[in-house]
């Protein structure tokens, strides 16, 4: 049995693999280059972080919550803290007005437990199948993101 430390970080890197995956398709349609939604530079997707706009640390609740994560370059993510000037605009243009207030005023925390973190990781797992799905992209993601 993993520990939960392990399954924590194995939902994380499923989940930032969705997210990669998903802005890149958003973005340019495909899975090779992606823009990153703090300074809109277009990167090669290896290039590309799941940025966390509301900091795991103050809001562990917000930890794979997918409005909370969005592509950002290695640049704006980890030298720039997440650019969030730019990215509090961007996140309420791609999720809607008020999404950037409603995450930075929560701060809630969260203990995660096993048998979610179980069902998180296939859940992603599913969605990351599914991206290859047009119909599947165009209901359950182009319909509840603008794309920026």
């Amino acid at each position: 049995m993993k520990k939960l430390s392990t399954l924590k970080s194995d939902a994380q890197k499923i989940v930032n693999k969705y997210i990669r995956l998903r802005d890149a398709k958003l973005t340019t349609g495909d899975t090779i280059f992606c823009k990153c939604i703090s300074c809109g530079a277009l990167k090669n997707s290896d290039e590309i972080e799941a940025g966390h706009f509301r900091a795991v640390s103050l809001s562990s609740k917000l930890r794979y919550l997918e409005e909370n994560i969005n592509a950002q370059c290695t640049y704006c993510n980890k030298y720039q803290h997440g650019n969030l000037a730019y990215y509090t605009i961007e996140i309420d243009k791609k999720w809607g007005e008020g999404t950037a207030e409603k995450l930075l005023n929560d701060h809630e925390t969260k203990q995660w437990k096993r048998w979610e973190l179980e069902e998180l990781i296939k859940e992603f797992q599913k969605k990351i199948d599914l991206l290859t799905d047009e119909q599947w992209f165009q209901k359950h993601v182009l319909n509840h993101i603008n794309i920026y």
